[in-house]
């Protein structure tokens, strides 16, 4: 479940989804942001993989983000990187996941985290 931080508004203000799979399979999801509230935001994703198992070269790119099931960004996303969205629209029904492309080498960890700071 994501960590949610209130303002004294009320209102959701900062949500956080992460994880992390050892040796993720094909689409297998490793962080999830389940359906914030509609609004805008601007979007934090942070991917790494290790310090477990011997990266193999493709696992490198191995990555793909998702708003509910449907590819986002596009597909060989650096690996132990952070992509900034600015200025997204959701509409409190999607969910942002990333997910690996293909299964990863055994014994090889994958970590991701996702914030959403609310703007508007």
């Amino acid at each position: 479940m994501p960590e949610i931080v209130e303002t004294s508004e009320g209102f959701v203000d900062t949500l956080f989804g992460q994880g992390s799979v050892s040796a993720p399979g094909a689409g297998a999801t490793i962080a999830t942001l389940a359906a914030p509230p509609a609004g805008t935001y601007n979007l934090r994703i942070t991917l790494g993989q290790g310090p477990a198992g011997t990266i193999a070269a493709a696992d490198c790119g191995n990555w793909k983000i998702t708003k509910s099931g449907a590819s986002f960004i596009a597909a060989g996303l650096a690996s132990n990187c952070e992509i900034v969205i600015d200025r997204i629209t959701l509409d409190g029904a999607t969910t942002i996941t990333v997910n690996a492309l293909v299964a990863a080498t055994a014994g090889v960890v994958y970590t991701a985290s996702i914030k959403a700071t609310r703007v508007q």
